[in-house]
């Protein structure tokens, strides 16, 4: 392939090339350069591929730049104020002459340095210095502003720039322009603007087409494609070798319906003709004959095209299998359980209107009991066998159950707590204060004061414990419900974190089978908290008690009330007491108010309450871490839940929708041919798939994506305390992701020998599973019947070449011992009718057909030229009828209407011929010359003296309207040829005069009075000889 530059030029034009360059391989793109242009900043900043970016326009409006170039003046059409205040960086909004206006200003401000620097990149990457000559491919459409009014100076720009450094080349430049009708017809455009898409093609094609007939041009044509470009062209000059039209319509008059399907052919059109392995077939023999067309003067210049493909379409239809597992597997599996719970909770209904009353049932203990039975059911799916698997802790080397999962998650998070209270310091040192040692109040002298040190430690204990419990309570729930929520890892290694659970490092665990682990836990937690709750209520009985275990009897206690001593009270009576009282409670044995029983009793009573507040700090704690746990454990459900009933219900929904598209998408398409195609095809596939279909999906990636996603929403719901409940629906496109993905993986390998084959193994494949007669042959004929060429062309015979494009000979069916040893299997390639490039670029999948029709001249272009009756109906000329319309409107009306022209000056005839139509030009001038003869006998055409300076005039009755310039100037009436020149632009009063004339001669055709007639001359005149000699003279 020789070097390439492609060129985006405007909106659409850049968008495909951006497109186009962005399937290109590296290694490819070391061949192929790309840049594109546009006047709209904003567009440019879209793309996302190219990185040669250039905005012609400068951030001038209109009128500022215009004063920086007083030249301008000649061509632009700096009349109409309403261009003026336009700002040239916001588009050129369908306006020609803006669009060369900014790329004018843009060479003059060697705006395209990137496209010099992109060029001689290519040079220098392809290793060639242009040894091959270089292939240049420019993009747009003909019918806006931004390309219609730039393509041609910018072949100009780079036939010139080619031709001043490298003399001696022969540079290919390429046009590929999308048409109107394509625009008009799929919604792009508003109805007022349709008419000037046509204007706009028409005055294009007119002004290139003018170009290519410079020897016949009666002057010398003008345009200043960069500033001071000011020698007349010539046919050395012309700015293409070659212009490829992209029509609505195809050959057969087949056509899209929306605009994108457009876009996606014209880029796959580019792709294939200029950058592809075909196109360096396509290309060779191509230029050539176009440039020595062009050297013998042929106007056979146009080229139409289009790119179809066989295609086998392994991932879409990796895609439908998936989507039918999907949901296949989650109806039947994944909601297994809530089925059972929707049963059940239908008959509870049907029981309650049958007035027998019964406990409501609930989707947790549906779960527990369903799953918890497994082992004891006669027949169980494998899916089942796994939930209950992944619930348990297994014995390693005989797979026995030693737990349940959920069991040892409790048991972590009692230890947890212990250990975190045994840790504090505060506990440690209440603890260590609170300490009494066996028999060391019998070892001290004065134990009185131990005890009271004891007492006081002990009521500062009982007062912390709540604190410790607030302080507390929070860390350790935040530890094992959400410590890896502001981490960079979720994980954890802990078993008293859920996470640990829900998303280990190994051995994962089904999002079924998590909703049963976190409805145990919370059957087990509610459970605790309960149990827990009643221990507390026996606590706080016995901790009340021990204000009333050191009671004695004293003067103290009254008939209504008994006042009970505490320790320090009874240490304080004990030792106050006489020598001789403490004798008599000997004798008496009262051991109340002896010393040694009341240590003895001290000491049991003080270090059994002691090891009971420690218990009821314990006891409050893990009552409140869960209840804490509890409510954040229920939230989780919620959110599992949710996440249930949203693939029951959405995402069910959006899979099946998804499938009924995949089911239609490769049906009726009129660019390509696809194998499985119809929706009972696909189905017969899945029908063969699913009894391969043996195991369910045991995916731990999916798994583990769908835990992280929901510890995620977890903690996003914990932050979020303004709205604890974030939609779980949020995350909707997420999980229909992670399952296709998912199913879609595990399809691949698992059907990968069966499903992800060659084309002809799945031709094979399809003829297999749908018992239908079908061969490559077949498909190839059908191909090349549905891919047409993009261009409306008359009902004469065109020669249509195809080039195909294929991985290799074995994709197509050849057998090894059926390539000969140059690589080639000629019973393929004489199967093709066509030039076949076999290239490993191509999908081994597809087969390309490149369809192109060339050597077409403009009059093969029906839109283009003059409307007539073909076989009694009218063939429309729409693009030259909008044109003569738009031309006529201007001059009756030139500060309304804009010249659809680059230059102001070329609406006139005179300055620029009209070669796609020309009859209709000859009879421009006839109709001048006819009205000059017939105005100037009359007396209609004449002089008028306005403020001392004689100007021609049009005398119609009482109505007098004066001839006008190009520019809208007066004529002066100086010579009689400024009149007869001016009539080709003042077109309005050529049909006057013409009108007129025609019904003068019907009155003087109806003249019976012949008297006043008898001169000769004048009899000559009025019988209308003499004007019709004087009319053949002068068109001669």
């Amino acid at each position: 392939m020789n070097p390439t530059i492609l060129i985006g030029l405007g909106g659409i034009g850049s968008r495909t090339i951006d497109r186009v360059y962005g399937r290109l391989s590296d290694e490819v793109k070391k061949n192929v350069a790309a840049v594109v242009l546009d006047t709209d900043a904003n567009d440019l900043k879209r793309l996302k591929n190219v990185e040669a970016r250039i905005q012609t326009s400068p951030r001038d409006s209109v009128g500022e730049y215009i004063k920086t170039k007083p030249n301008i003046k000649e061509w632009f059409p700096y009349e109409q104020e309403s261009l003026l205040n336009k700002m040239l960086d916001i588009g050129a909004g369908q306006i020609r002459s803006l669009s060369r206006l900014s790329l004018y200003s843009a060479i003059g401000r060697k705006a395209l340095s990137d496209l010099d620097d992109v060029i001689k990149k290519l040079s220098t990457v392809s290793d060639s210095n242009y040894t091959q000559s270089p292939n240049i491919v420019i993009v747009g459409t003909v019918a806006g502003g931004t390309c219609s009014g730039s393509f041609i100076q910018l072949g100009l720009y780079l036939r010139d720039y080619f031709k001043t450094k490298s003399p001696e080349q022969e540079v290919a430049i390429q046009g590929v322009f999308l048409l109107p009708e394509i625009l008009n017809n799929t919604g792009v455009l508003t109805h007022s603007e349709k008419d000037n898409t046509r204007v706009n093609a028409y005055a294009a094609l007119k002004e290139l087409h003018a170009l290519l007939k410079l020897e016949d041009n009666q002057k010398d044509l003008f345009l200043e494609y960069k500033p001071g470009s000011n020698e007349p062209l010539n046919k050395d000059t012309i700015p293409y070798n070659n212009i490829l039209f992209f029509d609505y319509d195809n050959v057969k008059g087949r056509n899209y319906k929306s605009f994108s399907d457009y876009e996606k052919a014209l880029s796959d059109l580019v792709y294939y003709a200029y950058t592809s392995p075909i196109s360096g077939k396509y290309q060779s023999g191509f230029i050539n004959k176009i440039i020595s067309f062009i050297k013998e003067g042929s106007d056979s210049f146009y080229s139409g095209g289009s790119v179809g493909k066989i295609i086998y379409p392994y991932e879409d239809l990796i895609e439908y299998l998936s989507i039918k597992w999907i949901t296949n597997e989650i109806e039947d599996e994944w909601l297994r359980y809530d089925n059972f719970y929707q049963k059940e909770l239908l008959d509870y209904y049907q029981d309650l209107n049958q007035r027998i009353s019964r406990k409501k049932p609930s989707i947790s203990d549906i779960f527990i009991k369903h799953i918890d039975k497994i082992p004891n059911e006669d027949s169980t799916s494998p899916f089942e066998n796994n939930i209950f698997n992944q619930t348990r802790i297994l014995n390693k080397e005989t797979g026995e159950v030693i737990s349940r999962k959920d069991k040892q998650f409790n048991q972590a998070i009692e230890e947890y707590i212990h250990k975190t209270i045994e840790n504090d310091k505060d506990y440690q040192q209440y603890m260590g204060n609170c300490r009494l040692e066996s028999g060391l109040l019998q070892d001290i002298d004065n134990p009185k004061n131990e005890i009271m040190d004891l007492e006081y430690n002990r009521e500062g204990f009982e007062r912390k414990i709540d604190e410790l419990v607030q302080s507390q309570k929070n860390s350790i729930v935040q530890r094992v419900m959400s410590y890896g929520c502001n981490r960079k890892h979720i994980k954890s290694d802990e078993q008293y974190n859920i996470n640990h659970w829900i998303l280990p490092k190994t051995e994962l665990m089904h999002p079924v089978a998590i909703r049963y682990f976190l409805y145990q836990t919370q059957k087990t937690i509610e459970s605790r908290i309960s149990m827990l709750s009643q221990e507390l209520q026996k606590l706080n009985k016995i901790i009340k008690l021990y204000d009333k275990k050191y009671n004695i009897k004293s003067n103290r206690d009254t008939p209504n009330q008994e006042h009970y001593e505490s320790a320090a009270e009874v240490i304080s009576m004990i030792d106050q007491q006489s020598w001789i009282n403490s004798a008599i409670n000997f004798v008496k044995n009262d051991k109340s108010l002896q010393l040694k029983p009341f240590l003895n009793k001290f000491e049991f009573t003080y270090t059994t309450h002691i090891k009971n507040l420690s218990l009821l700090l314990f006891t409050k704690l893990k009552i409140g871490v869960y209840e804490k746990i509890n409510l954040q454990l229920k939230m989780m459900i919620n959110n599992w839940q949710d996440l249930f009933v949203l693939l029951q219900n959405d995402l069910m929904d959006d899979f099946l929708y998804q499938n009924k598209k995949n089911e239609e998408k490769h049906e009726n398409i009129k660019k390509d041919i696809f194998l499985f195609s119809k929706p009972e095809y696909k189905n017969a596939l899945w029908s063969e798939i699913n009894n391969k279909n043996k195991e369910v999906l045991d995916d731990n990636t999916l798994t583990e994506k769908i835990s992280e996603s929901q510890i995620l929403l977890f903690c996003k719901q914990l932050n979020d305390k303004a709205n604890d409940k974030v939609a779980i629906k949020s995350n909707r496109k997420v999980y229909f992701d992670l399952l296709l993905d998912s199913y879609k993986t595990a399809m691949k390998s698992r059907h990968s020998k069966y499903l992800d084959v060659e084309l002809y193994e799945a031709i094979t494949l399809e003829k297999n599973i749908t018992n239908q007669e079908v061969t490559l042959q077949n498909y190839t004929d059908r191909l090349k019947n549905l891919n047409q060429p993009w261009v409306v062309l008359p009902d004469s015979h065109v020669e249509i070449i195809d080039f195909w494009g294929a991985n290799s000979y074995t994709s197509l069916g050849a057998r090894n011992n059926e390539i000969d040893r140059e690589g080639n299997s000629p019973d393929i390639d004489a199967q093709m009718n066509g030039t076949l490039v076999i290239n490993e670029s191509f999908s081994n999948k597809e087969l390309v057909n490149l369809s192109m029709i060339y050597n077409l001249k403009v009059d093969n272009f029906r839109r283009f030229k003059l409307s007539e009756s073909y076989h009694g109906n009218q063939r429309k000329g729409i693009y030259f009828d909008a044109y003569q319309s738009r031309i006529n409107l201007k001059k009756v009306n030139s500060s309304k209407y804009i010249t659809p022209h680059l230059d102001k000056r070329w609406d006139n005839m005179d300055y620029l011929m009209d070669f796609i139509n020309p009859l209709h030009s000859q009879a421009q001038k006839t109709n001048a010359i006819r009205a000059f003869i017939i105005g100037t006998v009359n007396g209609w055409l004449k002089s008028l003296n306005s403020d001392g300076i004689d100007y021609f005039v049009f005398e119609d009755e009482n109505t007098t309207t004066n001839l006008l310039t190009t520019e809208n100037k007066k004529i002066k009436a100086d010579r009689w040829f400024n009149l007869f020149n001016s009539l080709t632009s003042n077109g309005l009063i050529v049909e006057k005069i013409l009108e007129k004339f025609d019904n003068y001669k019907e009155l003087v055709r109806k003249e019976v009075n012949w008297k006043h007639w008898n001169d000769t001359f004048i009899k000559e005149i009025r019988s209308f000889n003499i004007i019709d000699k004087l009319i053949s003279m002068l068109e001669n």
